[in-house]
């Protein structure tokens, strides 16, 4: 999944996304559609490959992680922070195919992609549960 398929999620009013992309490479950028999003927080000074305890405090600071199946998945399941992961139709054992929520971790739900789904069309979902999500949790209507 190429982060440039996860923009149309910036759209929703009243989210902050926080950019959780890191890696040890520094030649590895975010894409400039989310570097340059008003309404994505990125911290490139919390490093969690030398100080996984700020980033742990960054993650358990989050109302919901939105994920590929990465550590980030793991490390907010272990803290209860509510998480969506999106799998491809082939994803690892961890994640049982008929299942809607981890067997690990249930605050972790699976959206999983369709065989012949394209990710775009999985991100059109993920768009609406999140527009939901943002109105439960926020007494109003997103985009208003």
């Amino acid at each position: 999944l190429a982060p440039d398929v996860l923009v149309g999620l910036l759209d929703i009013a009243r989210i902050t996304f926080v950019n959780l992309q890191h890696s040890p490479d520094p030649t590895v950028a975010i894409p400039p559609n989310f570097a340059n999003a008003a309404n994505v927080e990125s911290h490139p000074e919390i490093n969690p490959y030398q100080d996984l305890e700020s980033w742990m405090k960054l993650i358990q600071g989050l109302d919901l992680l939105i994920s590929v199946d990465n550590s980030n998945v793991h490390f907010s399941g272990a803290l209860g922070i509510p998480t969506w992961v999106l799998l491809s139709e082939n994803a690892n054992w961890r994640w049982p195919i008929n299942a809607s929520v981890s067997p690990w971790y249930h605050c972790v739900e699976i959206i999983r992609k369709a065989r012949g789904e394209t990710w775009d069309s999985v991100v059109t979902r993920v768009h609406g549960k999140l527009s939901t999500f943002v109105e439960e949790n926020s007494g109003a209507k997103p985009n208003s």
